[in-house]
């Protein structure tokens, strides 16, 4: 006799309950199942990125890039105060885009 390698739970939510996670799984690019599954087992699932927040990291990765540039260039001429502005928006384009790939 074969064990079943799958079983079924099924639980009851409210219809607004069953919209945000039919929402949630499908921001995150998941089923339901898939979903409701990582949770329970104490993963946290993370949002798929759209079409228009890829685009924008992919600006914003550019414009950091330009900005690292500059630093660079101002790295060898006796311009601290400006080097020091540019470390901080360096600083801050860096933790966002981590933060975004969270």
């Amino acid at each position: 006799m074969k064990k079943r390698k799958y079983f079924r739970i099924t639980f009851s939510c409210s219809e607004d309950e069953l919209r945000a996670i039919r929402q949630t799984a499908a921001d995150c690019g998941m089923s339901m199942s898939m979903y409701c599954k990582k949770v329970v087992l104490g993963f946290k699932p993370k949002y798929r990125l759209s079409e228009e927040d890829i685009s924008m990291m992919q600006e914003v990765r550019k414009v950091k890039a330009d900005l690292q540039r500059i630093a660079n260039y101002f790295k060898y001429g006796n311009h601290q105060l400006l080097m020091e502005e540019l470390a901080k928006v360096i600083s801050k384009l860096k933790t966002t885009l981590y933060d975004c790939n969270r």
